[in-house]
């Protein structure tokens, strides 16, 4: 990872509203996907469908405001979002921005699509989001969740560990990323055992694996070329595999 991160920004309380708003507009296109197919037996479908969004929203929330105390200490940014909060031109930091993250997404994508051929016959149930839940949760939400908030606690720490209040360098930019994009591929496992009750080792690791492996990848763009990088990424990355499903699939 690049040694030389983005100079070091302020905070800008403006930005975090507007990451606050952007993740739970993610949370909220949840409603489009089928959670009420996860209800516990005896529980109301519509009543689970909205208690279900109250976790995610607080943690979008908590890592909103994670990544407002903390990514500017160690040199990690929402560029795009910043520029247009502050009225500055965006066009430089998407010409930064675009060609690395869509290079990113499509190989991410491609790491879906051998994600999903290779756990085809081991997952009985698989829960489908909608294509927007997986743009706007998927590739903003989750991103702000994982890399504004986790990433950014995950180099802070390092730092105050190894290098005791030193400006980071690339090791640091590493262990936050491994740390997050582990977290990010953990947190997808609940699911898994919600909807199925014939979970496999070999499908554990694989949703692991198969979810960590992009998780580098969107890491790395955040802290070379910004958060909306990420989010960039991310969102073509589900493109691919969507459009990969709905020729193979139907």
């Amino acid at each position: 990872m690049n040694s030389a991160p983005l100079s070091p920004p302020s905070r800008s309380f403006r930005l975090l509203m507007l990451l606050c708003f952007l993740a739970l507009a993610g949370v909220f296109s949840l409603t489009l996907s089928p959670l009420s197919s996860l209800a516990p037996q005896g529980v109301d479908p519509d009543v689970f469908r909205w208690l279900s969004l109250v976790q995610p929203a607080i943690l979008a929330i908590v890592c909103a405001s994670l990544g407002y105390a903390l990514a500017h200490q160690v040199s990690l940014d929402a560029p795009l979002g910043r520029a247009l909060v502050e009225k500055q031109p965006l066009r430089p930091v998407l010409e930064k921005q675009l060609a690395p993250a869509l290079i990113g997404g499509l190989l991410s994508g491609l790491a879906v699509i051998g994600y999903i051929r290779f756990t085809a016959g081991l997952a009985p149930v698989r829960l489908e989001l909608s294509l927007v839940s997986k743009l706007l949760y998927g590739g903003i939400t989750e991103e702000i969740i994982a890399r504004w908030g986790l990433m950014s606690l995950g180099v802070w720490i390092a730092v105050k560990v190894t290098a005791r209040g030193c400006q980071p360098k690339a090791i640091h930019y590493w262990i936050g990323n491994i740390v997050a994009a582990a977290l990010f591929a953990v947190g997808h496992l609940p699911v898994l055992f919600a909807a199925s009750t014939e979970v496999s080792t070999t499908l554990v690791s694989a949703v692991v694996v198969g979810n960590m492996l992009p998780g580098l990848v969107f890491g790395w763009l955040f802290q070379s070329r910004g958060l909306e990088a990420a989010f960039i990424a991310h969102a073509t990355a589900h493109v691919v595999s969507v459009s990969y499903l709905s020729v193979h699939f139907g």
